[in-house]
């Protein structure tokens, strides 16, 4: 039987690309992830699957910090095996941006921006799996003929063979038809005959667009994506039919154009049948909301209190004075590198960072 105080625990799984190896857990909130060819895998696997508590969500939706283990509840019937049902599948880093609030742990862009710009050599970086073995790797170790829903995440989904590889081999074995398949993408590259010839061969597919600004600050955020292929991107979703999503990182910056986005997605898809929701997720690390200085968040709660987005999203975070630094300089070292300037895309900003340049 499943889980009954989590079910991820015993039928969730997330396959996580490191270094030049695998590692798993059994959902991105929960426990630390394992090398898939650590000798103690199995036996960690059996002591997460006997779990009666888990602190690891609380926080990561503030308002409801047991949103998580709940959810757990609708992507999980309850079962009599220990495989996976729900999966969430990052097996490789190739991507084709460099995202502020993302690292070169997760984008092969980002690790040739750190060595085109001295942050570390080519030695830093360990020599990449071939395509194949990373996909054996995953097979030999799950069974995925129980999966219901597949996320997969990056990188970049669509510029990854890796990913097309493994869409492969679960339509070979015959599970695919049973698989509902949401794919998180930059929206940076439109599905060539290849994906969408794959993804007919499952039961549903939904993309998960990543947009967390309009036209510049997308630009400036999802470096070096341009907006209007974006656009070009999500409305051939549309005619096609898919479902769609919006996920929105929400940083010290963006935060005051929060408005600006749910309109685009108002116009873009209000009379849209198969949108299904907008997400408003904090950026973690040097981008997160701990660089939000105190006065921008009273301003922004006398603004937006009636918003639950911003409530929590502010509620979430814990503003300080390091994390303010490493945030600026952070911008500054990246918009020399970029030629870019933060104060002129996101002006709403400045005058809350104004005391920290004196």
């Amino acid at each position: 039987m499943s889980n009954k105080f989590c079910r991820y625990l015993t039928n969730g799984i997330r396959v996580q690309s490191w270094g030049n190896k695998l590692a798993a857990a059994p959902c991105c909130y929960t426990l630390p992830y394992t090398a898939l060819d650590d000798p103690t895998f199995d036996a960690k696997f059996d002591e997460y699957r006997r779990l009666d508590k888990c602190d690891q969500c609380a926080g990561r939706i503030p308002s409801d910090p047991t949103y998580y283990v709940r959810r757990s509840f609708v992507d999980i019937e309850d079962c009599e095996h220990t495989h996976p049902v729900h999966a969430e599948i990052s097996i490789d880093t190739k991507c084709n941006a460099a995202c502020l609030s993302c690292d070169d742990t997760l984008s092969s862009y980002w690790a040739e921006q750190n060595i085109k710009f001295g942050i570390k050599t080519a030695d830093d970086y360990p020599d990449i799996l071939p395509d194949e073995e990373v996909v054996q790797q995953v097979f030999d170790k799950f069974n995925f003929a129980y999966v219901k829903k597949l996320n997969l995440r990056g990188g970049e989904r669509m510029v990854s063979r890796a990913n097309l590889l493994f869409l492969e081999r679960l339509i070979e074995m015959g599970f695919s038809k049973n698989i509902e398949v949401l794919i998180t993408t930059n929206g940076s590259t439109h599905a060539v005959y290849r994906h969408i010839e794959l993804l007919q061969q499952f039961k549903k597919i939904t993309f998960t667009y990543s947009v967390d600004g309009v036209g510049e600050r997308f630009q400036y955020l999802r470096y070096p994506l341009k907006w209007e292929k974006l656009q070009t991107v999500v409305d051939t979703a549309k005619s096609i039919g898919a479902s769609v999503n919006i996920n929105s990182t929400i940083d010290p910056l963006n935060i005051f154009y929060i408005n600006e986005i749910k309109q685009w997605v108002s116009d873009c898809f209000d009379d849209y049948d198969n949108f299904n929701d907008c997400h408003y997720p904090p950026a973690q690390g040097i981008m997160s909301l701990d660089a939000l200085p105190i006065k921008a968040r009273q301003d922004l709660f006398r603004q937006h209190g009636n918003d639950p987005t911003i409530r929590s999203l502010i509620y979430g975070s814990r503003p300080s004075e390091h994390a303010i630094k490493n945030f600026l300089d952070h911008l500054d070292f990246w918009d020399q590198c970029r030629e870019l300037d933060w104060k002129q895309v996101f002006p709403a900003a400045v005058p809350y960072y104004s005391d920290y340049y004196k």
